[in-house]
């Protein structure tokens, strides 16, 4: 009797840890606990999707239908982006959200509402910094990075009165700050983008983070890493027993396929021609500059921008083939990573991916213990853009194949009621949160 009443015990224990573990890597979307189950928009037209007053409202319901009809549960979709439409610009100085960005915001989000899907809202993306966009853009955007009084303009004239306007909408899965700043920074920054040290990325990061929560205490906020080298204080290159003492270059780690996939990759990226050397040595040039590790851990955003609110509820972390299978999340369990929060996989290419069918990538991230699978992205699909040209349909399957398989994990019912539109900007923001005043 009592070794049944032992392995009854042991048999409870341990249904009760794996029902802990599973909470733990689950993001809760109004008051449910989910599997991110979804993909990227990213955008429609391109950091214009609000602030013209006539969004693609046609295009967003149709998608969000498509993606409710295979189960999915959430979409990720950049805002500002570049910040040359949004928000409202006095020379460097943010003036507020920008005429229509919270109305076509709002009506983005009651149709996603509608068809139980939430968003991820991505203010910023690294194209803010992009050289191309000419310098009136580049470099109020450089200000408003690097200058705190900037900083502190977009968050009590733009960024509060958005949260603020949309606070309690169900449909919010999470604000997110960035979408791969290091792109723009001094560490790991690609050659098209003007640079700022990690410092002012993680500052920023940090004081968005804090005014948001003040403002609504109760919404997710996370931010998009480019790769695990910036999100995990696991080296993927640290040596291997018996190798010879000195420095180890990235490339060192990947297979020959992996650096033909690289030189595809850079070459889509930087519009030449790469041989394999110049693939390895551009790669290794960047990805050696910057140490790796966690920059969004709380200690360290705390530390950056002063703002002890300033934290992140959740990670999101993108992956692609350039980083071969040293730092792929389908060839390591979440817990590899020694990670604090629940992450994320919010971008990568739903096509066989080294030795995993592209048809089994979301169902490999929810087995190693994932938040979600993001894959990347509607547009290139609605433009017919012939790079991936199966991709769309490829996360159709992988969201479908999640909610068949574990429907209990993503399946979302709004059970709050929709909001009515508060279109009204406040014109007085109190300036305490945005949090500037704690560290100067």
């Amino acid at each position: 009797m009592k070794l049944v009443l032992t392995l009854i015990i042991t048999a409870l224990s341990g249904l009760i840890l794996c029902a802990g573990a599973q909470t733990m890597n689950r993001v809760e979307v109004d008051g449910q606990p989910l599997f991110m189950n979804g993909g990227n928009i990213a955008w429609i037209n391109f950091a214009r999707d609000i602030g013209t007053g006539e969004p693609r409202l046609d295009l967003f319901e149709a998608l969000f239908k498509d993606v409710a009809a295979h189960g999915g549960n959430t979409m990720r979709m950049w805002l500002h982006t570049t910040g040359a439409l949004t928000p409202a610009w006095d020379g460097s100085t943010v003036t507020g959200p920008g005429e229509f960005a919270i109305e076509d915001l709002s009506a983005i989000l009651d149709l996603a509402y509608d068809h139980n899907v939430s968003l991820m809202l991505c203010l910023w993306s690294f194209d803010m910094l992009r050289i191309r966009n000419g310098p009136e853009v580049t470099e109020r955007a450089f200000s408003l990075l690097t200058v705190r009084d900037k900083t502190k303009s977009y968050i009590d004239n733009a960024l509060v009165p958005m949260v603020e306007a949309l606070r309690g909408h169900p449909a919010i899965a999470a604000w997110e700050i960035f979408n791969e700043a290091e792109g723009m920074s001094v560490e790991f920054g690609w050659e098209f983008n003007k640079h700022v040290p990690m410092h002012y990325i993680q500052q920023f990061v940090n004081l968005s983070a804090g005014a948001i929560r003040r403002t609504d205490p109760d919404v997710k906020i996370t931010n998009g890493a480019w790769s695990f080298r910036v999100l995990s204080n696991k080296a993927p290159d640290q040596k291997a027993e018996g190798e010879p003492v000195g420095p180890r270059k990235s490339s060192d780690w990947m297979t020959v396929a992996e650096i033909e996939a690289l030189r595809r990759v850079m070459e889509h990226t930087y519009g030449t021609s790469f041989t394999l050397d110049e693939a390895k040595a551009r790669y290794d040039e960047t990805a050696n500059r910057g140490e790796h590790k966690n920059y969004y851990n709380d200690e360290a955003l705390i530390a950056a921008g002063g703002d002890p609110d300033g934290y992140l509820d959740f990670y999101t972390v993108h992956y692609y083939s350039w980083g071969g299978t040293a730092i792929s999340p389908f060839h390591h369990d979440f817990s590899y990573w020694e990670l604090d929060k629940p992450t994320v996989v919010a971008e990568f290419y739903v096509e066989h991916t080294f030795d995993i069918p592209g048809n089994d990538l979301y169902q490999v991230l929810y087995d190693r213990g994932y938040a979600g699978a993001l894959g990347w992205q509607w547009i290139d699909h609605y433009r017919k853009r012939l790079r991936h040209p199966h991709n769309w349909e490829n996360s159709l399957r992988g969201m479908r194949r999640i909610s068949e398989n574990h429907r209990e994990d993503v399946k979302l019912i709004f059970s709050s009621g929709k909001p009515e539109q508060h279109i009204n900007t406040p014109v007085n923001t109190p300036a305490e949160r945005s949090g500037m005043d704690r560290k100067q």
